[in-house]
């Protein structure tokens, strides 16, 4: 087996989870050659300026050791001649029935498998994308028995949170195969090599299993914030603390303490795609899961019950003019695909409020999403002044340090991401609600 100085390996699909991937796999001291359609991915990688945010990944990009070990082209030969194994991270999008959209995986494979066939090539190919539970096994099946084609292929889910995917990638909690071939395994499992030194599981199992993995995961993971959202409205109605409730129910090990902090509910390109295609993925089965089927359907009622908490409190006082603080789907992202604080200030602009917004990150991408009337800032203070209330919806940690005061219009600070103290708010002389009180 060849050791990772030999080893070369390939990403067709530069978004999040390819270019953070090969990222790691540089820094593991791989050769890794990426690859996507969209030219200006690629044009912006061989530049070292991503066209996405994730924390350390610019540095990385720019470190001279590291870089070495990272080529980007534009020609998916120029990929398939140097990898031995090559990952398919290209998009899933959501489809409008729900279901997980296979068109570009498929093309990514059969482009790939292609050449390998015609260049008597055996390297592996990954399917790291998150595909239906069942695709890799059917389209495995559909090749046929001709031996003369390449079927080395295998299914390894990611499980990198944005704004913290490289860590993520370098400290994982286990690595899951989806082959039953015993030499893909291997060759797979040598990638990793590093990690199970340290301890980290490296699982074989079935694909379609591997595929289930990942969508249970995230189910699990959605419907955990969904009930801490449920729980968050019940203590706002009865007068209780959501975060010493949640900080009490999460030192149940059985439970655990992680993704129990109520916010304005969940977002971004994971949770709603996957629990939507597993939902729609057991109907199609003729199986109901009431339970799965209720994750989204909590979510969209929690972030309008947001929205009209914000209404409320702002015809109670007689506000016009909101500022919102937060636009990206979670802190230490650019990321507003499914933010619910695009879709509450879409609300609030709908109910006839003057809205400004600003996020340190997510401000370029939230103004191709947001509605032309909601003016976006490029600080907090300007998006403050002449706002009478703010309204934060992502809890960045930089909010903490905003002198809330020196906006002479403002008078309510509503923190429904819960990361002010309130004590201080109040002692500026404004009136502080979060998302319990």
């Amino acid at each position: 087996m060849k050791t990772v100085s030999e080893t070369k390996i390939g990403f067709v699909g530069l978004g999040y989870v390819g270019t953070v991937s090969a990222a790691g796999f540089a820094i593991l001291g791989f050769d890794v050659y990426g690859y996507d359609l969209d030219e200006r991915k690629v044009t912006s990688l061989i530049n070292r300026q991503p066209l996405i945010y994730e924390s350390g990944l610019q540095e990385v990009l720019l470190d001279a050791d590291i870089s070495s070990r990272m080529h980007f082209v534009y020609d998916i030969d120029n990929l398939v001649d140097n990898a031995d194994v090559i990952f398919v991270t290209v998009g899933t999008p959501e489809s409008i029935d729900g279901s997980c959209n296979t068109s570009f995986v498929t093309q990514a494979l059969e482009s790939i498998l292609s050449r390998l066939t015609e260049r008597g090539l055996d390297s592996i190919v990954v399917v790291k994308s998150t595909v239906p539970v069942g695709f890799t096994q059917e389209f495995i099946d559909s090749l046929g028995n001709d031996e003369g084609i390449c079927r080395n292929i295998c299914f390894s889910p990611e499980f990198l949170r944005e704004g913290s995917a490289l860590d993520d990638f370098l400290n994982p909690s286990r690595v899951v195969i989806g082959t039953t071939d015993a030499s893909i395994f291997e060759t797979v499992a040598h990638l990793y090599g590093k990690y199970e030194s340290k301890g980290v599981p490296i699982l074989m199992m079935d694909p379609t299993s591997a595929e289930l993995v990942k969508y249970a995961s995230n189910s699990f993971l959605a419907a955990k914030v969904a009930l801490i959202n449920e729980f968050a409205d019940l203590s706002h109605a009865v007068g209780a603390n959501i975060d010493t409730v949640s900080r009490a129910i999460g030192m149940d090990p059985r439970i655990g303490n992680e993704f129990m902090r109520a916010s304005v509910g969940f977002g971004g390109s994971c949770f709603p795609k996957d629990v939507s295609e597993i939902d729609h993925r057991s109907n199609s089965l003729g199986i109901r899961h009431p339970l799965i089927g209720s994750i989204l359907e909590s979510n969209r009622a929690h972030i309008e019950r947001m929205t009209d908490r914000i209404d409320r409190c702002a015809k109670h006082q007689g506000i016009r003019t909101i500022s919102i603080l937060g636009l990206a789907f979670k802190p230490d992202s650019d990321d507003i695909r499914e933010s619910p604080a695009i879709e509450i200030a879409s609300k609030l602009l709908e109910r006839g409020y003057v809205v400004k917004a600003y996020d340190p990150l997510a401000g370029p991408n939230a103004l191709l999403a947001l509605p032309k009337g909601i003016e976006i800032l490029d600080n907090a203070y300007d998006c403050m002044n002449e706002a009478e209330m703010v309204t934060i919806l992502t809890g960045w940690r930089s909010f903490r340090e905003l002198k809330f005061c020196r906006s002479g219009s403002v008078r309510i600070v509503m923190d429904l991401a819960n990361v002010l103290d309130g004590e201080t708010i109040g002692a500026m002389g404004l009136e502080y609600h979060n998302i319990t009180e």
